[in-house]
């Protein structure tokens, strides 16, 4: 299976070197300071800027700007060196309906730590108060689908331990296609080889362990021996997948939202004001808030 070096690879998305391209740069200036601007374009949060759980993203560009609004849902986000497939199964499954959608919000992190990684640090600061945040179990969502990884060791003896190994298992197991998005193909592939195997298991003179790729030869080999049982795969992986089992949590984020967590990967699709930390910091010790 492939392997990528570090979770920056993979989680770091539309990177442009002057500016992200769903983003609109704010002048910042004398008279138009961060402070000023987080006034006019997200109010609510000013008023409780100093008890509410901030949220940070690490953004590297050439072209430094202190302040921008950035839109998320404008585009669709893709993960760099690993397929989507895990984040088509969430964005279409009932499952997650009440999640904004990945493929269509801005990651961030609670950890200004995990955030300075990926460049320089900003503060994200959603426009309307109640906006939709999705938490994480772990610092990263690649790591945080615990019990699918679980169930997927007991029926194969594979490890699977990130969503990076679980996509290429979708790969090389069901020989899926590179830069499939829907859901629907997924499923479609992934009950097709299974009902194969189910097949040879109601016809056992007919089975032949090469048939299916090695990822998924002990999964063949349990249900030709009755242990296993499946009428649709697919679903069955929507349900190792869903967000409660797995510990995520969906708030709406707002003045009370104070202790949500310090290391936790978290989303939005809402509209969202970035401004530079360390600006921030600056302007805020020098004005009482």
């Amino acid at each position: 299976m492939r392997n990528i070096k570090t979770y920056t690879d993979f989680i770091f998305e539309y990177y442009n070197p002057n500016f992200d391209t769903r983003s609109t740069p704010i002048e910042v200036n004398e008279s138009n300071t961060i402070l000023d601007i987080i006034k006019n374009n997200a109010p609510w949060y000013l008023e409780n800027i100093k008890d509410i759980t901030p949220i940070y993203r690490g953004v590297k560009r050439d072209n430094e700007q202190v302040a921008m609004t950035i839109e998320p849902a404008l585009y669709t986000r893709h993960a760099r060196n690993t397929e989507n497939y895990y984040m088509s199964i969430i964005d279409e499954s009932e499952y997650w309906k009440d999640y904004p959608k990945r493929s269509k919000s801005i990651i961030c992190s609670l950890s200004k730590s995990k955030a300075s990684r990926y460049g320089k640090v900003y503060r994200v600061i959603p426009l309307i108060e109640n906006s939709r945040l999705a938490i994480c179990p772990w610092d990263d969502v690649y790591y945080s689908f615990p019990v699918l990884f679980k169930n997927i060791e007991d029926i194969t003896g594979i490890g699977i331990r990130t969503v990076a190994l679980f996509n290429d298992w979708l790969a090389f197991g069901f020989g899926i296609e590179e830069d499939v998005t829907d859901s629907k193909i997924i499923a479609n592939r992934v009950n097709s080889v299974i009902k194969d195997m189910m097949f040879m298991a109601a016809n056992p003179d007919k089975y032949y362990k090469d048939y299916f790729n090695t990822e998924v030869q002990v999964l063949s080999e349990k249900i030709l021996k009755g242990e296993l049982q499946y009428t649709n795969f697919y679903s069955q992986l929507e349900e190792w997948m869903q967000p409660d089992s797995n510990g995520y949590k969906i708030i709406n984020y707002n003045r009370d939202s104070t202790q949500l967590g310090k290391l936790n990967e978290v989303y939005t699709d809402a509209n969202c004001l970035l401004v530079l930390e360390d600006e921030l910091q600056l302007e805020l010790s020098k004005q009482k808030v």
